[in-house]
C-alpha cells in the first residue's frame, strides 16, 4: 500500500467512525510520511510501521470515548513519554531475559550437567518435571511477550503520530490466544504435577531442605 491508498483508506474509516477533525488528522499522518521519506525511509516501510488503518481509526474513536479521563495521556505526554516507553522497552528485553535464562536451566538439567556450583541439585527423576515445567514456563513467558511487544509497538506507534502515549488497538489473531490460554494450563499443570513428584521422591513438603538447596 503507498500513501495516497494507506491516507484514503484511513479517511475512510475515519468518516466510516464519525471521528472529528479528519482533515486535520490526513494531515497529521501526511506529514509525518512525508518527513520519513525525507529521511530515506522506505515508503512501504513507514506505512507497515504505522499499522493497519482499523487499529488506527479504533484509536481515535476510544480517544474520544475517554476524552474526559485523559489522565494517563497528560502524564506520558513532553519529557516524560520516552522514558516510559524506553522502561516498558526494559521490560520487554527482560521478559526475553528470562525466556532464555528459563531455556537454559532446563537444557542445564536435561543433560544433568553438575559444572555450576550455585545451581540446586535434583534428583533424575524429579528432574524431570522441572525441565516441562521449566519449557513450558519458557514458552508461555515467550507468547506473552509477544503480545506485550505489539502493546509497546502500538504505544510507540501512537506517540510518533500523535505525540502522546495511548494504547492503540493491536491484532492477536485467535490461534495465539488459544495457545497463551493452553500454554498457562500446561504451565501450571507441570508446575503442580512436578511439585508433587518431589515431595514424594523426598518424602516431605518441603523438598528443597532435604535436597539442601540453600546450605
Amino acid at each position: 500500500m503507498d500513501r495516497h491508498a494507506f491516507l484514503m483508506s484511513l479517511e475512510k474509516e475515519l468518516k466510516k467512525r464519525k471521528i472529528d477533525d479528519v482533515s486535520d488528522i490526513i494531515d497529521e499522518y501526511n506529514d509525518y510520511i512525508i518527513h520519513q521519506l525525507e529521511l530515506g525511509k522506505k515508503e512501504k516501510n513507514i506505512i507497515a510501521f504505522i499499522g493497519d488503518v482499523k487499529s488506527i481509526a479504533n484509536a481515535y474513536v476510544d480517544d474520544e470515548v475517554v476524552s474526559k479521563t485523559k489522565w494517563f495521556d497528560v502524564v506520558a505526554t513532553s519529557i516524560f513519554a520516552i522514558p516510559i516507553l524506553i522502561l516498558m522497552y526494559g521490560f520487554f528485553i527482560a521478559l526475553i531475559c528470562l525466556v532464555i535464562a528459563s531455556w537454559s536451566i532446563a537444557i542445564y538439567y536435561l543433560f544433568g550437567l553438575n559444572s555450576l556450583q550455585f545451581m540446586p541439585s535434583v534428583p533424575l527423576v524429579p528432574s524431570i518435571g522441572f525441565i516441562l515445567t521449566l519449557l513450558s514456563f519458557a514458552f508461555l513467558v515467550y507468547l506473552l511477550s509477544y503480545r506485550y511487544f505489539l502493546l509497546v509497538k502500538s504505544m510507540t506507534n501512537q506517540f510518533i503520530v500523535k505525540q502522546k502515549i495511548v494504547v492503540g488497538k493491536y491484532e492477536l489473531n485467535k490461534s495465539h490466544i488459544r495457545l497463551t490460554k493452553i500454554a498457562m494450563i500446561t504451565f501450571f499443570g507441570f508446575m503442580f504435577i512436578s511439585y508433587l513428584i518431589a515431595m514424594i521422591y523426598a518424602k516431605s513438603f518441603e523438598f528443597w531442605h532435604v535436597w539442601q538447596w540453600f546450605i
